[in-house]
C-alpha cells in the first residue's frame, strides 16, 4: 500500500510501512536531499504531520532531550541548498560532475548579514560544547642551542556555549498554506521562516544582552583595556567623539591588525543603515569626491547593514571567522487561532543558539553611534 503526499515542492510516494522510526527510512547517499525530497513542511504547518515527520520529531528530540518546545522539531536539512561545483564550458565544467553540498549556512547567509560576513556556524549539536582557547599568547623567546624552554606565561580558558530557547514568528496565509499547485509556494513559506531566522540571529550575535535567557552579543562582551590582550576579551572599544573622520575609520581594522590577528576574507564591517548611508555622504577629505563607503566597502573591507544595530548606531569591524554562532535543532509550533479573523496563520519558531567569540581582539565596536 503506498501513501502520496502532494506538498507544494510536488508528488512523493512513499510507503506506509516506513514509520517505526527516523533510521527504518531508505539510505541515501545524501541525507539532506532525501529529508528534502520526502519530508512535507506544509502538513506539519497545518497541523496534519503524517507517520514520516511524527518520527523525525521523535528522533531530533530523544536526541536533545534536554531541550524543552511546545513545537514540532523540524530538521535543519529542510532549508539547505545545494552547491554546483564546476565552471562553464569554457573552463572545462561540462566535464565535471555535479557535487552537491548541503549546508544550512548557504541557506542563511542570505537572510543574516552576521553570517554573510564569514562568521562560523555549527549546526544540528545536541549537547553544550567546550571550546578550548588561549586566554593570553605565548611570547616567543630566543635560547642558547641547550637551554631548557621556559613557560612564557600563557593561558587558557574555555569558549562554552549552551543552548538558549529564542522565539520568532512567521504568519503565513491560510490560503497559502492549502494551495498545492504551485511548486514556488513552499519555497516561499521557507524563505519567510529563514528571513526571520536570520534576523534572530543577527539581533542576538550583534547586541544580545547576557541577561539570561539572551545570548551574550558582541556589543556587551567584556572588553581589554589599552595594552592587555586577553584573547577572551575584545579590543578595547573606539569612540567617533563626532562625525566618523577617515582616520577614526582606520583605526578600526588597525587595532585589529596590531594584535596579530591577520585578515583570513573575512575582515568586515557590520553598521546601521543610518550609519552606512551617512558614510556614504562622508567625503574622506572636505572638497575631495572620494567617501568613507563606496562600492560595497569602506577601505579594503566590505561593509554590510543590519537594522539589529539602529538601536545604538554603534560600529563592528570583526575578523567574522571568530566569531562563532551554535546552532541546536529547530522546532515549530503552529498558531491557526490567533489571526484567525484575518484567515492568517502564525509560525512560532524555537531557535536554540548561542554565540562565542574564539580570538576577541579580532573584534573591535565603537563605543558611540557612527551616525553622527
Amino acid at each position: 500500500m503506498q501513501r502520496t503526499i502532494h506538498p507544494l515542492s510536488g508528488l512523493r510516494a512513499i510507503k506506509s510501512g516506513f514509520h517505526a522510526g527516523f533510521q527504518d527510512f531508505p539510505p541515501s547517499e545524501n541525507s539532506a536531499e532525501f529529508m528534502r525530497s520526502v519530508y512535507d513542511l506544509r502538513c506539519v504547518l497545518r497541523k496534519e504531520p503524517g507517520d514520516f515527520e511524527r518520527s523525525v520529531h521523535e528522533s531530533i528530540r530523544e536526541s536533545v532531550p534536554e531541550l524543552a518546545t511546545n513545537g514540532t522539531f523540524v530538521p535543519w536539512e529542510l532549508f539547505t541548498r545545494d552547491l554546483s561545483v564546476g565552471g562553464g564550458p569554457s573552463t572545462g565544467g561540462t566535464f565535471i560532475q555535479t557535487e552537491r553540498l548541503p549546508q544550512i549556512v548557504d541557506a542563511l547567509r542570505p537572510v543574516s548579514q552576521v553570517i554573510a560576513s564569514g562568521a562560523t556556524v555549527l549546526t544540528d549539536l545536541t549537547n553544550n560544547l567546550s571550546w578550548p582557547r588561549w586566554n593570553s599568547p605565548s611570547t616567543p623567546a630566543a635560547y642558547p642551542e641547550i637551554a631548557p624552554a621556559s613557560n612564557n606565561g600563557q593561558t587558557t580558558s574555555l569558549l562554552t556555549l549552551s543552548a538558549r530557547r529564542i522565539s520568532s514568528i512567521t504568519v503565513v496565509s491560510k490560503q497559502l498554506l492549502i494551495q498545492g499547485a504551485n511548486m514556488g509556494l513552499e519555497a516561499l513559506i521557507k524563505l519567510e521562516m529563514l528571513r526571520s531566522i536570520g534576523s534572530v540571529i543577527d539581533g542576538y550575535v550583534l547586541s544580545g544582552t547576557g541577561v539570561s535567557p539572551q545570548p551574550l552579543g558582541i556589543l556587551n562582551m567584556p572588553r581589554n583595556t589599552i595594552g592587555q590582550r586577553d584573547l577572551g576579551k575584545l579590543q578595547p572599544a573606539i569612540a567617533f567623539g563626532g562625525a566618523a573622520t577617515w582616520a577614526e575609520v582606520n583605526s578600526f581594522p588597525a587595532a585589529v591588525e596590531g594584535t596579530d590577528v591577520a585578515d583570513d576574507g573575512t575582515f568586515g564591517w557590520i553598521v546601521s543603515p543610518s550609519t552606512k548611508y551617512k558614510w556614504a555622504n562622508a567625503p574622506k577629505i572636505a572638497g575631495f569626491p572620494s567617501y568613507l563607503y563606496a562600492d560595497g566597502k569602506v577601505g579594503d573591507f566590505p561593509l554590510r547593514a543590519s537594522n539589529n544595530l539602529a538601536s545604538t548606531h554603534q560600529t563592528v569591524f570583526a575578523r567574522w571567522s571568530d566569531v562563532v554562532i551554535a546552532l541546536w535543532p529547530l522546532a515549530v509550533l503552529v498558531d491557526p487561532l490567533a489571526q484567525a479573523m484575518n484567515a492568517n496563520t502564525r509560525i512560532f519558531m524555537d531557535i536554540f543558539m548561542d554565540v562565542g567569540v574564539l580570538t576577541g581582539p579580532g573584534v573591535v565596536t565603537s563605543v558611540d553611534a557612527g551616525n553622527q
